[in-house]
């Protein structure tokens, strides 16, 4: 794995675009999402075979997946953003209520994007 993001939400690529828009038969890639909770941060990282999802894909095209799921799927609500908190250890409340996508009680500060294997 590189030891640099190739992608992060906070300054957008670090390589060339013709590089991000690859489709690769084979992309394995470590999602790292940045949270912060009452002043502390907490990783939530996930490692996902992307070729298997549902056909090859692109770099770009699993940043935009994971993106999207931090900001406006599932992941965006404080109710399952506080899940992740809790298993890296912080002491928040149970049973967080969702949010109204304005107020939340869990941040993100950031997602980054790694390249483990790609072919």
């Amino acid at each position: 794995m590189s030891s640099e993001p190739v992608w992060t939400l906070s300054g957008g690529w670090a390589i060339p675009d013709d590089d991000a828009e690859t489709v690769h038969r084979r992309l394995r890639v470590r999602e790292v999402a940045v949270l912060e909770y009452q002043g502390k941060e907490y990783q939530e990282c996930y490692e996902a075979e992307r070729a298997k999802v549902p056909a090859p894909c692109s770099l770009r095209e699993a940043a935009h997946s994971m993106e999207y799921m931090w900001t406006e799927g599932n992941y965006s609500c404080d109710c399952n953003r506080a899940l992740f908190v809790s298993r890296a250890g912080g002491a928040i409340p149970e049973n967080v209520p969702c949010d109204n996508g304005v107020d939340h009680v869990v941040t993100l500060k950031d997602l980054r994007l790694y390249v483990l294997a790609q072919g």
